[in-house]
């Protein structure tokens, strides 16, 4: 049964490498992308959002950043599944 779970370090790369994936083949990587890749922490964490995954026995399966823009409002923002974990529910 999957979980969910909030951002910890051993899940970075999780986070960059399923949403790089999703960018690349619909979008452009920008350098904005790339700087919250780089520092999540600083980024969406300090200021007061939340890095959520879905995670089950196969590991992360998905994630999406809840980025604060001021104070009430929120970008729902980086949200990926990974391509087996897709049509599940």
């Amino acid at each position: 049964m999957a979980r969910i779970e909030t951002y910890r370090d051993e899940y970075r790369s999780e986070f960059e490498r399923l949403n790089r994936d999703w960018i690349e083949a619909f979008f452009v990587l920008e350098d904005a992308d790339r700087e919250i890749f780089r520092q999540p922490n600083k980024a969406v964490i300090e200021p007061g959002g939340e890095i959520f995954f879905v995670v089950d026995g196969d590991g992360v399966q998905g994630t999406c950043a809840v980025v604060p823009h001021e104070p009430g409002v929120f970008e729902i923002a980086k949200m990926a599944v990974a391509p087996g974990a897709r049509g599940r529910g």
